[in-house]
């Protein structure tokens, strides 16, 4: 866990050397594919630390209603 000011970000710990980032993914999800998102995402922010993503849980995929979504 990160505490940040007045905040506690869950399943992220940053140290001095790494940065443990550890989620849950849908299934069907391609996992590597998700972690090297997470890993670009952080970015320069990792400021050069090692960024391990661990992949705790899976929850199952979304069932398709047949309703489209409307924006």
């Amino acid at each position: 866990m990160t505490y940040l000011p007045r905040e506690v970000v869950p399943g992220v710990t940053v140290r001095d050397d790494e940065i443990e980032v550890h989620l849950v993914a849908r299934y069907g999800t391609p996992l590597p594919e998700l972690a090297a998102s997470v890993r670009d995402a952080l970015g320069d922010l990792s400021a050069g630390r090692r960024v391990n993503v661990t992949i705790e849980d899976l929850t199952p995929a979304e069932k398709n209603t047949g309703k489209e979504e409307r924006s």
